[in-house]
């Protein structure tokens, strides 16, 4: 994760410019406090209009046709004006998926009109056959294609024109279904939709954040058509929120219900997870150091992660292929069932009796409406004798809330239905919550130590992480790098560390004296907040199209009381933060001067993990305020007789 701060070591000059400022504008530091934190780090800015696209697409129709004998066709056709040519290579050179051996591809129109109205067709050169990179090199997907068609005459003005057929053998895939965003990068300027079944075959669809809201156009028998006209663009931004929680989207499925559909991925693994002699000597070597079955446990799917190679591609899975786990665990790679298969026999192999989920994301998840989209791999859990604890093959152990949150667990019972278990991320029933709270004492040879006391909740730890004194602190560490620059742990003690609290008394040191200008010595507290590592946010643009989703909601305070030597006192102090308050929350710096000490707090309060551009505006403006130096900067120097 990325530290909003800066480095730890800054220069005698940084110092020398921070305090000429200070004292030539400034006459007392209560002044220089109130009049820096006037001055916002950067401007505060209102929602930005929309640029000005770089394409428009002017037509975009899909259409999924099934045939009685179960052969599936999956056509698309594009126009797309090219309004300059910065995306002429993302635009311009389409790659097209197919399977050999499966699939038939067919082109039927690849050319570019010119802005004078003349035609120009791709040439058979430009239409070129190459690897996919997500299954390149794995020799169980070496059928796998991408067809390259490289555009031509390709300048502002013109329209790139696409049209191709993907024609799929029958039972290759278990049934029709597709998850599309509606929107685009570039403005839509038609859409269309349409799939066509066999005549009584039903369909079960959903339509969200899109018009029409009413049921598809009904064409012949069996055909479903959805019709959208000027879809707004939807720009990629950091931390924008999941195109299916924001954007239009269109589900539909010819299966049945959700128990058919988890059942079909589920009999495939249970089915392939026997292990065989290799597999429980690689059990046997990897847990023969623990002696204790959850240590067992944790040791062999550390080792299991740590070896296997996990082709985590939805063309590895579209014939809900899964070979057993002794075929995956010789060739030391395989898709997400493959992967589950071979955690759920390497838990056989350790004398457990696994249950194996398939894993959703949610809230994206319809159980009315399942498609491949929303599958999030296996999990598999063990019943242990201090609980139970699940297992991801790429996210490894969790609890319940744990790391790996905001998914449901399905199994299915005897009866085909479906049973679901709602997964939380930690700190997503209760904001999260850092509190730091001591003394520094500084001497007159620039030595600065001090006593803190920490406490964590909700995702600022992760209890699973923190079984040894290294672990403890490194997070430890973490967190006193956003509250004192400079500084290191000499030791800790550790007074709770459970599933709801973590709490320490961390000892703590200047790893070298503090820097001198003269008679003074300059201390620069932390980044400006201790929570940017573990809920990090978009501050470094002021213009903002699209709604901000932060990691969840989390309040941190820092209540530090700084001592000068005797016969010192502080001659620049950090600048306040006067309350800044907003839907999104509240954000605080208060320092006062008095009886020789510097009483330093900040309090930063999250309520949304949601913001519009609007909102993040503000909270955006207070983050950057309390990351300035003038903010952190703190100068002490003997005071005058």
């Amino acid at each position: 994760m990325t530290r909003h701060c800066r480095s730890e070591r800054f220069s005698c000059s940084l110092a020398v410019a921070c305090l000429t400022v200070a004292w030539i504008a400034l006459t007392s530091p209560g002044c220089q406090a109130a009049q820096v934190a006037a001055q916002p780090a950067s401007n505060v800015t209102q929602r930005a209009e929309a640029a000005a696209p770089d394409a428009v697409i002017q037509l975009w129709e899909q259409n999924w046709t099934l045939e009685p004998d179960g052969t599936l066709h999956r056509r698309e056709h594009k126009k797309i004006l090219m309004v300059t040519t910065r995306l002429e290579r993302l635009l311009g050179d389409p790659r097209l998926d197919h399977c050999a051996g499966t699939d038939e591809l067919i082109i039927h129109t690849a050319q570019t009109i010119r802005p004078d109205g003349t035609v120009q067709p791709v040439p058979e050169y430009a239409i070129n056959l190459v690897g996919p990179d997500d299954v390149a090199g794995w020799p169980a997907y070496r059928d796998w294609r991408q067809t390259v068609v490289s555009s031509v005459g390709i300048e502002p003005g013109a329209v790139v024109e696409l049209d191709y057929e993907v024609v799929t053998r029958a039972g290759v895939v278990p049934w029709l279904e597709a998850d599309l965003n509606l929107q685009d990068a570039q403005p839509i300027t038609e859409r269309i939709v349409s799939v066509t079944l066999p005549e009584g075959l039903p369909l079960h669809y959903r339509l969200d954040r899109a018009q029409p809201v009413a049921a598809p156009e009904q064409g012949a028998a069996g055909k479903y058509i959805w019709r959208f006209k000027d879809l707004p663009a939807v720009p990629h931004e950091p931390q924008s929120p999941p195109w299916k929680e924001s954007c239009g989207r269109l589900r539909f499925t010819i299966c049945p219900n959700a128990g058919t559909w988890a059942a079909a991925y589920l009999t495939r693994v249970e089915q392939a997870c026997a292990p065989d002699e290799a597999i429980k000597a690689f059990v046997t070597k990897a847990a023969e150091k623990e002696t204790e079955p959850r240590a067992r446990l944790d040791a062999v799917t550390k080792k299991l992660r740590e070896s296997f190679n996990l082709v985590n591609s939805p063309k590895t899975i579209r014939d809900l292929s899964c070979r057993t786990a002794s075929e995956a665990f010789a060739t030391n790679y395989g898709n997400p069932l493959e992967a589950g298969a071979l955690l759920a026999a390497a838990m056989h192999a350790l004398g457990h009796t696994p249950t194996v989920y398939l894993a959703v994301g949610t809230p994206a998840w319809e159980p009315a409406l399942p498609t491949a989209s929303d599958l999030a791999g296996v999990v598999v859990s063990v019943d242990l004798p201090d609980g139970t604890v699940y297992v991801h093959p790429e996210h490894g152990v969790f609890r319940n809330p744990g790391t790996w949150g905001r998914h449901a667990l399905l199994h299915v019972d005897p009866a085909g239905q479906v049973q679901s278990l709602a997964v939380l991320q930690r700190g997503e029933a209760d904001a999260s919550e850092l509190h730091v709270s001591g003394t520094i004492d500084l001497d007159a040879e620039g030595s600065a130590t001090g006593e803190l006391r920490v406490r964590l909740t909700g995702a600022f730890y992760d209890p699973d992480s923190l079984d040894s004194a290294d672990s403890q602190s490194k997070r430890l560490k973490g967190i006193l790098g956003g509250v004192l620059s400079g500084f290191e742990i000499r030791k800790h003690s550790v007074a709770a560390l459970s599933a709801d609290v973590f709490q320490a008394t961390v000892s703590v040191a200047s790893k070298e004296p503090l820097k001198s200008l003269g008679k003074n010595r300059v201390m620069l507290l932390g980044g400006g907040s201790a929570s940017l590592a573990d809920f990090p946010m978009p501050l470094d643009r002021s213009d903002r199209r699209t709604d901000v989703r932060l990691a969840g909601c989390f309040r941190e305070s820092v209540d530090l009381t700084i001592k000068p030597p005797k016969e010192w006192s502080a001659s620049v102090l950090p600048a306040a933060l006067p309350a800044v308050e907003g839907d999104w929350g509240r954000a605080e710096q208060i320092v006062e001067n008095s009886d020789g000490s510097v009483q330093f707090q900040r309090t930063i309060e999250v309520r949304q993990d949601t913001l519009s551009p609007a909102v993040f505006a503000g909270l955006r403006d207070a983050m950057n305020t309390l990351r300035t130096d003038a903010a952190r900067l703190l100068v002490c120097a003997p005071t005058p007789e």
